[in-house]
């Protein structure tokens, strides 16, 4: 299992050139791969490129100094275009996960401390497992953790930050923060309503799993071809929306078709009106009996006009408590 050492600085070297000496000690199926070993006289570009196209593990160390390295942006990005690929960043130097911005940011992080630092060793050795069955047992790598831990953290608390570097470290305001969080939500809220639609599509999931019944072995059935506005009116009845089921049922002419319910009236009276002002209920009603929103539509018919009483009633059926 190749894991692909990103770095760039000096700081970054030293962490490197610490986890390829160190992780194979305590994972011996791990082959860490570090540029500096690239044979003198070789193309350096090809190697580079070459390792990171075999590649789909990587953890690229980041320091204070260089998380504007384009180097670091290119290697990573290489990385998380393989498929199944995963990349940790190991944040030193006192760094903690607000200073990363994205791309950087969105890569599972580990901070240079014991318990961090074995939970990325057991996200490996996990990897490993499914990748070729090599993998330690947990006893065994928790047993070799405890014995080689101290001398990564030897390596580690070698690694130094003059006063100057850290002035020039990079810190993000709390402006840019607050940004990239209303970002990722913006994002978040795009891939729900895209979900949403997705489950809405007949063609998605099945129609038992669409309704919240993906345990339920059984499908529910759909109605009857030729039965739809049948099953659309008994609907409307257990839902007790009466006055829409009322002027329904007053229509000259129901008829479903390219999910669109069709109700034709005699003239554009308050029954037709009542129906085409509740779109929204229909919708809901095709999502449950179809897996799909159904529309309406409302066609006047030639012929003498329906007999309205003298208190049709209230316009629209939302305003009546049911």
């Amino acid at each position: 299992m190749k894991i692909f050492l990103s770095w760039s600085g000096k700081q970054s070297r030293v962490i490197a050139e610490a986890f390829y000496n160190w992780l194979p000690v305590v994972i011996q199926a791990v082959k860490p791969w570090f540029s500096p070993n690239i044979e003198k006289g070789a193309k350096w570009f090809s190697e580079l490129d070459n390792a990171l196209e075999g590649a789909r593990f990587g953890i690229v160390c980041l320091t204070p100094n260089n998380l504007q390295s384009p180097w670091l942006l290119y290697e990573a990005g290489a990385l998380s275009k393989t498929e199944g690929a995963r990349v940790w960043t190991f944040l030193h130097g006192g760094l903690s996960a607000s200073d990363i911005a994205p791309p950087l940011g969105s890569f599972q992080y580990t901070v240079a401390e014991k318990s961090d630092v074995f939970k990325l060793l057991q996200s490996i050795n996990e990897r490993l497992k499914g990748e070729s069955g090599n993998g330690l047992t947990d006893n065994v790598l928790n047993d070799v953790f405890e014995y080689a831990w101290p001398k990564l953290d030897s390596y580690l608390s070698q690694v130094k930050y003059d006063k100057t570097e850290a002035d020039q470290s990079p810190v993000r305001g709390e402006r840019e923060i607050l940004d990239e969080i209303l970002e990722l939500v913006r994002g978040y809220q795009v891939q729900v309503e895209d979900l949403k639609y997705a489950i809405m599509t007949p063609s998605y999931f099945s129609r038992s799993q669409r309704l919240g019944y993906a345990s339920s072995t059984q499908e529910i059935p759909f109605p009857e071809r030729g039965k739809e506005v049948e099953a659309i009116l008994k609907e409307l009845e257990k839902m007790n929306r009466g006055l829409v089921l009322t002027a329904l049922e007053d229509a000259k002419d129901l008829e479903f078709q390219d999910r669109t319910l069709t109700a034709t009236f005699a003239n554009d009276n308050v029954l037709a009106k009542r129906v085409r002002n509740s779109c929204d209920l229909f919708h809901d009603i095709g999502r449950h009996l179809f897996g799909y929103p159904i529309k309406v539509r409302i066609r006047i018919a030639p012929g003498p006009p329906l007999d309205i009483p003298d208190d049709p009633g209230p316009p629209h059926d939302e305003d009546i408590p049911f």
